[in-house]
């Protein structure tokens, strides 16, 4: 027997599992879970926006101890951005050094994996284990323009989020699409709305915590965003503490 089978013998003890991390399912839910974990397979989660599709993703990373990777769709997306591209300055810079050494690079040289910039597709596709990462892809639906600040600053369109915004933006459109940034560890973003007068702390009624708690634990883009919170003194929802969350 695998060890995620004896973590995960039956649809009860995901359910135990998930409302250990704070994630109510029911049994139909919690049955689709079960499968999807156990089989290795895909899971397509509809419904409207608020109900749980994301948090379910993020408590089965949990359940599992493996990390949640997410890739947002939205119109325009290219295959460059949700599989990979290649890190152009860089190859440009080794081309130019090696020249000035009499040397030519080689091709396998210059597409090697230093150069690769991976995107959220193959990073979960890469992810050395032991299990495998969960996948997060989320609005595969969506076709319509992004118009809501809180979803440019998720993507980290700077320019759309600019648009958006105007010159005086609501407190609280500005807040919201701060903690959202934060939460998709969209830093640049984080940064133009913190300048805009972001409420730092700002805590939605729609999900738990600050954009502290939000950039928690989600992968090396959110690290980035948890640290420069730190460095500014946020604070968590569940302490009073400065910093980062106990």
């Amino acid at each position: 027997m695998s060890e995620l089978s004896e973590q995960l013998p039956d649809v009860a003890a995901l359910l135990r599992e998930l409302d250990g991390v704070s994630y109510l399912a029911d049994e139909p839910l919690g049955t689709a879970l079960f499968l999807a974990a156990r089989m290795g397979q895909p899971i397509l989660l509809e419904g409207e926006p608020g109900v749980g599709k994301t948090e379910a993703a993020k408590a089965l990373a949990g359940v599992l101890d493996t990390p949640l990777i997410r890739l947002q769709c939205y119109e325009g997306l290219t295959s460059a951005e949700a599989l990979y591209e290649w890190n152009y300055p860089r190859q440009l810079l080794a081309i130019r050094l090696a020249e000035a050494r009499g040397e030519t690079p080689s091709e396998a040289d210059l597409f090697s994996d230093e150069y690769l910039l991976e995107r959220p597709l193959l990073a979960a596709l890469d992810h050395p284990g032991p299990r495998p990462a969960v996948a997060l892809i989320d609005e595969v639906a969506r076709g319509a323009r992004v118009d809501k600040a809180w979803h440019a600053a998720a993507l980290g369109m700077l320019g759309r989020l600019e648009a958006i915004l105007g010159s005086s933006p609501p407190a609280m459109q500005v807040s919201q699409a701060f903690w959202h940034a934060c939460a998709a560890g969209q830093r640049p973003a984080a940064e133009y709305l913190l300048s805009r007068g972001a409420d730092l702390n700002w805590e939605p009624d729609y999900a738990h915590g600050t954009p502290l708690d939000a950039a928690t634990g989600l992968g090396t883009r959110q690290e980035n965003v948890l640290s420069w919170l730190c460095g500014l003194r946020a604070r968590s929802a569940d302490s009073d503490a400065l910093g980062r969350p106990s």
